[in-house]
């Protein structure tokens, strides 16, 4: 079986003039450790009851936030953009049943999508056409993705789209 790259490996090496990655925001993870900081602080600052519960509920409360914040900061979600119109790039699925795999791979090789409709659809992700997109469809890539026992496989290598062909996965999507 042939090794075919991913639409992310491709998405990666186009030049940065039409697609970057990025990295989500680090605003709200420090945001989240300064109010838990704040947290952990304030019944020590303030003059609470010792015999009250409302100290203990702020220090955990507190220690659950800041625990957040760094998981928020440090663990942050990768996406592309396109930097023509500063849209993020979703990813979508398909899916088909593993009997069709080789009509699937023959339309989408031979540029024939528009034809998907008459394959048989299926709720499991054996097969699945796998594309991603921006909301206004400038730019689209598509690839038929296979589970093989325990991994996801590429079958074909990723296709860029036309836009007319784009408007067609983006409608059957809508079918599902």
């Amino acid at each position: 079986m042939e090794n075919y790259i991913s639409i992310e490996q491709v998405l990666e090496n186009l030049d940065k003039s039409v697609v970057c990655k990025t990295k989500s925001s680090l605003l709200p993870g420090i945001i989240l450790l300064v109010a838990g900081i704040i947290l952990i602080i304030l019944p020590n600052v303030v003059s609470l009851s010792s015999n009250s519960v409302i100290p203990s509920f702020i220090f955990i409360s507190g220690m659950i936030i800041t625990i957040l914040g760094i998981f928020k900061t440090f663990f942050r979600k990768n996406f592309f953009v396109a930097t023509s119109n500063n849209q993020k790039l979703k990813s979508f699925d398909l899916n088909f049943e593993a009997a069709e795999r080789e009509n699937l791979i023959r339309m989408c090789t031979n540029s024939k999508i528009t034809n998907i409709h008459s394959l048989k659809r299926a709720t499991s992700n054996g097969l699945r056409l796998h594309f991603m997109c921006t909301d206004d469809l400038s730019i689209c890539f598509s690839q038929v993705i296979g589970y093989v026992p325990f991994d996801d496989v590429a079958f074909t290598e990723p296709i860029r789209n036309t836009l007319n062909e784009a408007e067609y996965l983006k409608k059957l999507l809508s079918y599902v």
